[in-house]
């Protein structure tokens, strides 16, 4: 931190009702060293501020505020305010955004992941940032990432960000420059359940909305495209949690499961072997006796140890269940 970074943190700390947490995913990185170093300072400035350690954290090195608010940046300047004021919690936002709008973001059931792309010395980015956090505040399904061009150049080539501030919604929608936070809300209202992205789907599973998750598919009677992609991620707790959606949906739906076999049967041949053991835990789970001789294959063919025998764990579930 700079002076006048600490000098802010000690202004606000003398103002903070109430005690804050902080979650920090730092890793080994020199990104998530420069994170625990602010981290570790911001809490030696402020006692009312707990720094708890996770590197578990799905998109770490990252400062998670709260369940849907991320901040992928060392907040510093003119970002550090709004950080501290999402430490404050919604009452810090009141003013951000009009009260009938954050009415209609409050009512949005479907999660919605926003990625906010600053960079330091941006002079617009802090009141793009106020905006998405008082969106986030009003309802727990806006997803709000804040993410430093600078300090992640490769998330913002991914997303071909070329100027701050950028705002990205799932993947496909986006705003540069002012940002009006109604049209944000009325894209959010209005969008198909059936589109949203692999990275929208891991947020809900992160968030242990796996139920949920389960139970839009079945309300909207097909499969998710992008629900795949959790189901065959390289990472365990994503496809764990795509799992026990799966399970759900197993017993809610059991059509709409027994569809996803064929789908999970063409993923397998390049999966790695721990996504194939996975693979054939949830082709289990489908019902369908016609994979039998399919999975008798795996289990006499040319495949590891674990995964021949995931396949005939598979078998004799289906079995139990014929």
């Amino acid at each position: 931190m700079t002076p006048e970074d600490r000098e802010t943190v000690r202004k606000w700390a003398e103002g903070a009702g109430s005690r804050a947490s902080v979650t920090l995913a730092a890793g080994k990185s020199p990104r998530g060293a420069a994170m625990r170093e602010f981290a570790d300072e911001l809490a030696a400035l402020c006692p009312a501020v707990t720094v708890k350690k996770d590197d578990e954290e799905e998109h770490g090195p990252a400062l998670r505020v709260r369940g849907n608010i991320l901040f992928q940046s060392v907040p510093g300047g003119r970002e550090l305010p709004p950080f501290l004021a999402a430490l404050s919690g919604k009452e810090a936002f009141t003013a951000s955004i009009p009260e009938p709008l954050i009415q209609r973001a409050a009512a949005i059931a479907l999660p919605s992941l926003f990625s906010v792309f600053v960079l330091p010395a941006c002079p617009h980015c802090p009141k793009t940032v106020e905006k998405m956090l008082a969106l986030a505040f009003a309802s727990n399904n806006m997803h709000v990432r804040v993410i430093d061009a600078e300090l992640f150049p490769e998330k913002a080539a991914a997303e071909e960000v070329r100027a701050a501030p950028t705002v990205v919604f799932d993947g496909r929608f986006r705003w540069t420059g002012s940002l009006d936070p109604e049209e944000v809300v009325a894209v959010a209202e209005n969008r198909d359940p059936a589109a949203l992205s692999a990275e929208t789907l891991m947020a809900l599973i992160a968030d242990g909305a796996a139920p949920k998750l389960a139970e839009m598919m079945a309300e909207a009677g097909k499969l998710f495209p992008a629900f795949f992609e959790t189901l065959a991620h390289d990472k365990w707790p994503v496809r764990l949690g795509a799992m026990v959606a799966f399970e759900y949906l197993a017993e809610s739906a059991p059509g709409l499961a027994a569809d996803a076999a064929d789908t999970l049967v063409s993923l397998f041949d390049n999966a790695p072997d721990p996504v194939r053991g996975d693979i054939l835990h949830t082709l289990a789970l489908t019902g369908r006796a016609d994979l039998s001789p399919w999975l008798r294959k795996v289990a006499e063919g040319p495949y590891g140890e674990d995964v021949r025998e995931a396949a005939e764990e598979a078998l004799g579930e289906l079995e139990t269940k014929g």
